[in-house]
């Protein structure tokens, strides 16, 4: 079965499945091309309250597929590159995404697929998942914003423990250090996660847009800018 991109609509939440199963649902470039487009258009969609992203059979993620993956030494290098760069779009399709996005991992999340899982709003997670900032298949280096995104989570000698070590860690753990929201049952993230994105539907979607926004623009600003942020907001939310 060829490696795809799944979707699936259930009362007004949007269900992205990664389906590779045979191979850990490692990505191909097919399969962040769809991504970027489902989330380019399901932020401008009235009817999508929010999105969850999963993956088919027992795994989240492997991360990129081996074969796609670049060879040091190795002078043709397009297709890995552009790999690559569809990864990153798709990284930043789910971080900029106006509405919620949750992710629902089983078993495990390594590389490309944990920093999937980091540019998600909301991380709900089975007890015997694992998470690894490094491919399953190898790599040269962090890639799809790991570094950017535990850099900003985690004080610096957690994230070089992360990033340097390249250890696997446990759901548990990563929920103590603030990386993972909710911990449940194996084979439960995806019910879980469709449960919690039914509660966040009954908020209208503006104020989940607003609240998105501002958290993202945080770091930027000083707390009186930022103060004046949330007024605009406000009033902007209060005359639409």
């Amino acid at each position: 079965m060829a490696a795809e991109l799944r979707s699936a609509f259930e009362h007004g939440t949007l269900v992205l499945t990664l389906g590779n199963p045979e191979h850990a649902n490692a990505l191909v470039p097919e399969m962040c091309s769809a991504g970027v487009e489902v989330f380019s258009s399901a932020g401008s969609n009235a009817d999508v309250h929010t999105i969850i992203l999963t993956g088919a059979g027992a795994d989240f993620c492997s991360g990129l597929a081996p074969h796609r993956w670049p060879v040091r030494g190795r002078e043709e290098r397009g297709p890995d590159v552009d790999t690559i760069d569809r990864l990153h779009d798709w990284i930043e399709a789910i971080h900029t995404c106006p509405i919620p996005v949750l992710a629902a991992i089983e078993g495990t999340a390594a590389g490309a697929g944990c920093t999937l899982a980091l540019a998600c709003d909301l991380i709900v997670a089975a007890s015997n998942s694992t998470f690894s900032a490094r491919d399953t298949h190898a790599a040269d280096s962090p890639n799809g914003g790991a570094s950017w995104f535990l850099g900003r989570s985690l004080p610096r000698q957690l994230a070089a423990e992360l990033l340097l070590d390249g250890a696997t860690i446990s759901a548990e753990r990563l929920q103590l250090l603030g990386l993972v929201n909710r911990v449940c049952e194996p084979a439960e993230a995806l019910r879980n996660a469709l449960d919690w994105a039914a509660a966040l539907a009954q908020t209208p979607t503006d104020e989940l847009a607003a609240a998105k926004e501002l958290l993202a623009s945080a770091p930027d600003h000083g707390l009186t800018q930022h103060l004046a942020l949330e007024r605009e907001r406000l009033l902007r939310g209060r005359r639409a």
